[in-house]
């Protein structure tokens, strides 16, 4: 989940018309990934408690959705220019909000009659033309409040992608990007035994959140490409005590590190003043390109995760759809468009999956 904020991030990247239906290819569409969403998870009416989720997948090509379950959402919110900490939870709160929300998830799901990829036959299935479906994330490893028992627990639930953090501080695995740092060297050693353990599961690591000192020992650790679901590719670094969006910044040096390793940077939807502008957030996809190479770009949109005062670029299935559109009416490559909205999500995602297989 985003920041609230003020200042857009996305900057001079903001041009750009929208894109006609017309750009869309002749034949099978190519497939849609988006590796952050919280496609009403929040407000679950928006989509009838899930179940019309299923054709506006369908109708939009959308082969994989991240859903994205919070664990610390009760506890984190505005605080002035910035999204953070408001309270402290008790032991054991985290954990059950978190199981008890994933369950919801999965009961709407199931109403849908949508499926969760669980293995990397499923993420091909999905890319291949088959029905859609759903990758249950969660947005921080917060609900294991210290301890690895709980993983399992999660995974066997369905949980097949996670952040280490997200907004609250006072955490067991590491510093974030939006408060002042509490552990020496960033990542903790439950943090490194985390990591550890999720690439021995077959679950995604997510390092979105993460601060700098954080991302760095964790890209170390991880044995399996991980990957930064969302936010944008920064030209500087960012700082804590920065607003929202421009503390959630991952460097480009940074960022070229994740894709070395294999990983992928995920883009949100931020509009920022630009307002509702699909097109735009193309073009932010192709600079993204043009710094990291079309291998390490993918969706990461955010979507319904940037609060009362967000704006955003994608707010549904249809705009994803959109997306592609857009990418096709530059006349950017097949294979660039291919790999950026679909392709980089799920080969990190079946990478992560095949661990636990081997």
């Amino acid at each position: 989940m985003a920041a609230a904020c003020a200042a857009p991030v996305m900057g001079a990247l903001l041009g750009g018309c929208e894109s006609p239906a017309s750009a869309r290819r002749a034949g099978p569409p190519i497939p849609v990934a988006d590796a952050h969403s919280h496609y009403g998870l929040f407000a679950p009416s928006k989509i009838r408690q899930g179940e019309d989720l299923a054709p506006r997948l369908r109708d939009a090509g959308v082969a994989l959705l991240a859903w994205s379950v919070t664990s610390d959402g009760p506890w984190i919110g505005p605080v002035g220019p910035r999204f953070e900490q408001k309270s402290l939870p008790r032991k054991g709160e985290v954990e059950a909000n978190f199981f008890g929300f994933a369950r919801r998830a999965r009961g709407w799901a199931e109403r849908a009659g949508l499926r969760f990829a669980l293995a990397p036959s499923d993420v091909d299935r999905a890319l291949a033309g088959g029905e859609p479906m759903l990758v249950l994330a969660a947005e921080a490893a917060d609900f294991l409040e210290g301890s690895l028992a709980g993983l399992e627990r999660a995974y066997a639930l369905g949980l097949r992608h996670t952040q280490i953090v997200h907004f609250l501080r006072d955490n067991a695995v590491g510093n974030l990007q939006t408060a002042p740092p509490l552990h020496p060297g960033g990542l903790t050693a439950f943090g490194e035994a985390l990591v550890r353990a999720c690439n021995r599961q077959g679950i995604l690591v997510d390092l979105a959140h993460c601060a700098r000192d954080t991302f760095d020992r964790a890209l170390d650790v991880t044995a399996v490409a991980p990957i930064w679901s969302h936010s944008v590719i920064g030209e500087t670094d960012e700082h804590f005590g920065q607003p929202g969006d421009l503390a959630r910044r991952l460097n480009v040096s940074r960022a070229r590190r994740l894709a070395a390793r294999g990983g992928a940077v995920g883009l949100w939807a931020l509009a920022g003043s630009t307002g509702y502008r699909v097109a735009a957030y193309a073009d932010s996809l192709m600079h993204a390109v043009d710094l990291v190479g079309a291998e390490h770009v993918m969706i990461g949109s955010d979507t319904d995760g940037f609060g009362r005062n967000g704006r955003a670029s994608i707010e549904s299935p249809a705009d994803l759809r959109r997306v592609v559109d857009a990418l096709l009416a530059r006349r950017v490559d097949e294979r660039t468009v291919r790999a950026v909205c679909a392709g980089n999500y799920a080969r990190c995602l079946r990478g992560a999956m095949a661990r636990r297989a081997a």
